[in-house]
């Protein structure tokens, strides 16, 4: 019994044209090359299908026609595949459910003549053992394996390596390919955050990935020492895990307050924690109340005093090195607040302001930090700068408008308290005038009124 699909094809197949006739009744003389060739007449040369298909394939010539397998035997209405024939369309090559075993070279023989037809039966792409977790160490190579068995000719993989949305050019000696495989020279701890992706095209255009994420064993590094692709500042010397690297905190605190020591990493595997205190004496002591997060973060909170250590010191190691963090504790003085906030010169877009700063000789040395807002809106708006002369200017304000502001001071210690809150507001859009002119203008009109009155001469 025949399929509807292979009846659709012996119906289309019907239709063709009767390629023998029109060559039989051609103008052109009859040559050796017309009757090795032209007689045979085939529906199509080459098929490549997926497995369970139905195809059939029709073979027209004058004379007796025969089909052959792959293997030369004679194919019939017994065989696989089954042999039809049909008056307008010759003998019928039909494939039931086609399978990996049909594909192959069929041959159409007719008056010594012959012509092929080549079948491929592509399996579908059912890709195993994709290696989604792969491990390196730092400094050495590693060889990505794509992993996907997919029954495809070897050397069809495709890799693509993206990094920050940007597809990276695989070019050596950074990047090789081997085979199915990609070779990566002088693992980095940022070639773990680039995303790697192997594509297996099928031969029927469908494709297959495995998308690798890559691990990169390495030694302890500061976070932001990664962010700058540099190492930390300077080397202590090294240990038989690794080199020894050292960073400096100088942190300046009043007495009595608490401040938190923070030590952050990446590592692979994840660091262990180590926290000393060192007193004055350059003796040190193991603490043990420190917060550890991951593997990545610790936190080491501590108070100022005369009886605390000046200086701690964090260790952060792992099988392939460690790292330490020194922080130096100073006894500081936050400012004093500014003693007044006046206001000089109003426009319709600036206020320009005039401070009272005291000199601290005990702080540190200070900047002005500044928050205003609109009267009618809760958004602030913050100005840290440098004090000139007492004086700073508020820009690109609103016409016509009340500010609310005040002002404190900053220093590596803290900020001070602020100045209670003033209000002033900017010109209208058509008007322009400072406070000094103002009080000249005042200052003369009343003096004019004097003079007339007789009061002053």
């Amino acid at each position: 019994m025949f399929t509807k699909r292979s009846i659709l094809l012996l119906v289309i197949l019907f239709f063709l044209p009767d390629l023998s006739s029109s060559a039989k009744h051609s103008s052109a003389p009859p040559t050796e090359e017309n009757n090795a060739i032209n007689h045979i007449f085939l529906s199509q040369e080459s098929a490549t299908v997926r497995p369970g298909r139905t195809l059939a394939i029709a073979c027209k010539a004058q004379g007796h026609v025969q089909w052959r397998s792959p293997s030369g035997a004679k194919l019939g209405p017994r065989t696989r595949p089954v042999v039809r024939e049909f008056i307008a369309m010759g003998k019928v090559l039909i494939f039931n459910d086609t399978r990996a075993a049909d594909a192959g070279n069929y041959t159409c023989v007719a008056n010594g003549t012959q012509k092929v037809f080549s079948l491929t039966v592509a399996e579908a792409l059912h890709c195993k053992h994709c290696q989604e977790v792969q491990t390196g160490k730092e400094g050495q190579t590693i060889t990505l394996k794509c992993g996907l068995k997919c029954g495809e000719d070897e050397g069809s993989v495709i890799w693509n390596v993206v990094e920050n949305e940007n597809y990276i050019e695989l070019l050596p000696p950074k990047y090789q390919r081997v085979t199915d495989d990609l070779k990566i020279s002088n693992l980095r701890p940022k070639d773990a955050r680039k995303e790697y992706v192997c594509l297996v095209p099928g031969k029927l255009g469908e494709i297959q990935n495995c998308r690798i994420r890559l691990k990169v064993q390495h030694k302890p590094y500061f976070k932001e020492e990664l962010r700058r692709e540099e190492l930390p500042n300077r080397t202590l010397g090294s240990t038989s895990s690794g080199k020894l690297y050292v960073a400096d905190n100088e942190i300046y605190i009043e007495d009595g307050e608490l401040v938190n020591l923070t030590c952050e990493v990446q590592a692979e595997p994840g660091a262990k924690f180590d926290w000393f205190a060192v007193d004055r004496n350059n003796r040190t002591k193991k603490l043990g109340n420190a917060l550890t997060v991951n593997g990545t973060l610790s936190i080491l909170e501590v108070r100022k005093s005369d009886a605390a250590s000046e200086s701690y010191k964090c260790m952060a190691w792992n099988p392939h090195g460690r790292l330490e963090k020194s922080f130096n504790l100073h006894l500081g003085f936050r400012p004093d607040p500014p003693l007044s906030l006046d206001l000089v010169n109003a426009t319709s877009d600036s206020l320009e302001l005039k401070l009272d700063v005291e000199e601290d000789i005990e702080a540190l040395p200070a900047v002005l930090f500044i928050m205003y807002r609109k009267v009618d809106s809760d958004q602030w708006e913050e100005l840290e700068t440098n004090v000139n002369n007492g004086s700073v200017v508020l820009e690109n304000l609103d016409a016509g408008t009340k500010y609310g502001i005040k002002a404190a001071m900053r220093n590596i210690v803290g900020l001070s308290n602020f100045t209670d809150f003033v209000f002033f507001q900017t010109l209208p859009s058509s008007a322009s005038s400072t406070a000094s002119i103002l009080s000249v203008v005042i200052f003369l009109s009343v003096l004019h009124t004097l003079h007339t009155v007789g009061v002053v001469s």
